[in-house]
């Protein structure tokens, strides 16, 4: 029997798919989405004819594959691979050219995470090309790259949706979610189409050639810290840019001066040693550089931007500058310091300088059993003391930062946590890597409402650096906090770990995980403060997971911190099973906290015992997508208020699944909705809690 997809068999399918004017293959039911023939060549010129289209899926399990190019009248996809890059990609999109990505016929791939062909017609199309890709190195080849978007067109073909499952390594099947039918598509103007490409190329992790062409001389090395790195470390795209008239357009993108819309420059990209990079798209950024031969930019160091900037390109004059502003170690005035010259390979020049290393100090036993008598003093009893390093764990969007709002709070006010665990009063930093200052501000005022405090009660007990958008790692903080007074701080809260690496760093390395656990702890002996890391769980189960192995990242974490403070899953909803491993205390016993917006409050009715169970596959893989769902709605909500279209505009969640957990935000009261006259038709608006103004 012929497999049906809606009802229809993927010959009928692909007979429309035909008579729309588009040259059609059989594709096989392998799972490898390759042709169904030992040649297609010959259809890259011409269409099949009725016939033997109709031959072709005679055979059960065979998908229709669509052939891009001159041959079905101009046709292109952009294939969006990493399913994470698809909301920005449309968002900018939309920002550059208003009503583009309702011309595009959209179609969501099975591949986990999900991918997305935007398919369109267009006089000028080119080549399949990649647009954009990221290092994903293995010991057999330390070159390897990810193709993250890449197009589809002369020459190239898709999986069309009406392909059975089986087409698909998961099973799963393409789907149109969006824009003109594949038999209906709409024709775009070359100009839209360079804006699909230039906005793809942002996404880019690789150049492909040396941006900055001046390098490092080679000659005497000194020690110590250049004014060019250390400028590259501490300063900001914002400072360079804006005094040159560089508008930021969006998140990371940038607008030159003169131009009105749209963008011409975009951040975020690192060079293979670490350091960010600005890659400037535009020919007329004079005196920057734009594209150069197969290059889709110039990427300069933020020190390379602010020698052609302020200096004309002369980096010895910049780096003189920048030393009498207080970057770089005292160095001989007679070094001549260029910046870094970046290629697809790292910092050619850089040289390894000896590291300086301290004899080490040998305590006799009984000295250290007099002088070191005593334990430093609890910060909440029974979890954590001063100058040790804290995880709280839990999974995304499941309450972490609320919790570290509500512990900050009792430590400033002197209130036991969850009523049984005292703890030492005084004050707060926290260090806040994810939000805006007004989001903060918000949450922060919706916590102490709730917990009846006025603001008389935490004056000056709670101090908060906010760090969005401007990346540091936690070499950097340590820095940034060295004016802080021994003993000022009983508490530094960072939220949240994943946004503070190292320089150079990944999170699943152990290296990594043990320098920065290394700097936390140094960071602790340098304030006299517990230092908090709000960390996220590994995916997958964890009902059988010891508390020490539910962070993600490098096995160091789990043995490197303190204290490790799990939030788990219970079996009832709305209920988290608290659970720690404690290095200066006894075993601390599970509790039972119950999640009332905006607190999680003790439930003593909850049996702590009662964890989650195990999940079935199936179970576990929609668990996962509907947390991924939700915090895409969140996300969405927190630039602005928005209808259930509009978010499944966004999110590319299906319209079940988006309601479903529109309900659940809306019943855990994380989100509230108000009536609202939409084009003559009365519609629900959903805005974040959170964010509604406050009275």
């Amino acid at each position: 029997m012929i497999a049906q997809v809606n009802g229809r068999t993927p010959r009928e399918y692909a007979s429309d798919l035909l008579a729309a004017g588009w040259s059609v293959l059989p594709i096989k039911g392998d799972g490898t989405k390759s042709p169904a023939l030992n040649s297609w060549t010959q259809y890259q010129s011409a269409a099949p004819t009725p016939a033997e289209a109709n031959r072709f899926w005679l055979a059960d399990n065979i998908g229709i594959g669509i052939v891009h190019g001159r041959v079905s009248g101009n046709t292109e996809a952009i294939d969006i691979d990493n399913g994470d890059l698809f909301r920005p990609f449309i968002v900018e999109v939309e920002r550059c050219e208003p009503g583009l990505i309702d011309k595009l016929s959209i179609i969501r791939t099975p591949r986990e995470g999900h991918g997305y062909h935007l398919i369109y017609k267009c006089p000028t199309i080119g080549s399949p090309q990649k647009l954009a890709q990221r290092p994903d190195p293995i010991p057999e080849n330390p070159q390897k790259r990810k193709t993250l978007i890449e197009t589809k067109g002369e020459g190239g073909y898709t999986v069309a949706p009406g392909s059975p499952g089986c087409c698909h390594e998961t099973g799963g099947f393409y789907e149109h979610i969006d824009g003109p039918a594949l038999t209906e598509l709409a024709t775009i103007t070359p100009e839209q189409r360079e804006v699909l490409l230039r906005v793809a190329r942002s996404f880019n992790e690789i150049l492909e050639e040396a941006a900055t062409t001046v390098g490092k001389p080679q000659g005497e090395h000194h020690d110590g810290l250049s004014p060019g790195d250390d400028f590259n470390r501490r300063a900001t795209w914002e400072q360079i840019l804006e005094p040159h008239g560089w508008e930021h357009s969006h998140d990371r993108y940038w607008r030159r001066p003169g131009k009105i819309n749209g963008w011409s420059a975009t951040v975020g990209c690192q060079s293979q040693n670490g350091t960010e990079l600005f890659c400037c798209f535009s020919d007329n950024a004079h005196p920057l550089q734009g594209a150069s031969g197969r290059a889709p930019c110039t990427a300069y160091s933020k020190f390379a931007l602010y020698a052609v900037l302020n200096h004309a390109g002369d980096y010895s004059a910049a780096a003189r500058r920048l030393r009498t502003e207080g970057y770089g170690d005292h160095l001989p005035e007679r070094v001549h310091d260029g910046g870094d010259r970046y290629t697809p390979y790292g910092n050619q020049s850089e040289q390894p300088k000896p590291r300086k290393i301290e004899p080490l100090e040998r305590i006799p036993i009984e000295r250290l059993m007099e002088d070191y008598a005593v334990l430093h003093e609890p910060v909440v009893e029974g979890w954590f003391r001063l100058m040790e390093t804290v995880n709280i764990i839990a999974y995304p969007k499941f309450g972490k930062s609320w919790f570290a709002y509500y512990l900050a709070y009792c430590i400033v006010t002197g209130q036991p946590v969850f009523g049984r665990y005292a703890v030492k009063r005084g004050k707060v930093l926290i260090v806040d890597l994810e939000l805006h200052k007004n989001l903060i501000s918000s949450r922060l005022r919706t916590v102490a409402r709730e917990m009846d405090l006025d603001v008389n009660d935490y004056r000056g007990m709670i101090e908060v650096v906010s760090l969005r958008g401007k990346w540091q790692s936690m070499e950097d903080l340590l820095v940034s906090l060295s004016d802080v007074a021994p003993g000022e701080f009983v508490l530094i809260i960072i939220d949240s770990k994943y946004r503070l690496g190292t320089i150079n760093g990944d999170e699943n390395s152990n290296n990594h995980e043990t320098h920065l656990y290394n700097n936390a702890d140094r960071l602790g002996v340098m304030t006299g403060a517990a230092v908090l890391l709000i960390h996220h769980l590994t995916k997958g189960d964890q009902s059988g997971k010891r508390v020490t192995d539910l962070g993600a990242g490098g096995g160091a974490q789990s043995r490197a911190a303190d204290t490790h403070i799990a939030l788990r899953e219970h079996e009832d909803e709305g209920v988290a099973v608290l659970e720690g491993a404690v290095r200066s205390f006894a075993p601390l016993k599970p509790l039972a906290i119950r999640w009332e917006f905006p607190l999680w409050r003790a439930d003593e009715w909850a049996d702590p015992a009662k964890l989650a169970g195990k999940q079935t596959r199936n179970e576990e893989r929609t668990a996962e997508r509907d947390r991924e769902g939700t915090s895409k709605i969140i996300a969405a909500l927190v630039k602005a208020p928005a209808t259930a279209r509009e978010i499944r505009r966004q999110t590319a969640i299906s319209k079940d699944r988006c309601d479903r957990l529109l309900d659940k935000l809306e019943a855990d009261k994380q989100i509230t909705a108000t009536t609202i006259e939409l084009k003559g038709n009365t519609c629900r608006q959903y805005h974040v809690v959170d964010e509604q103004p406050t009275t």
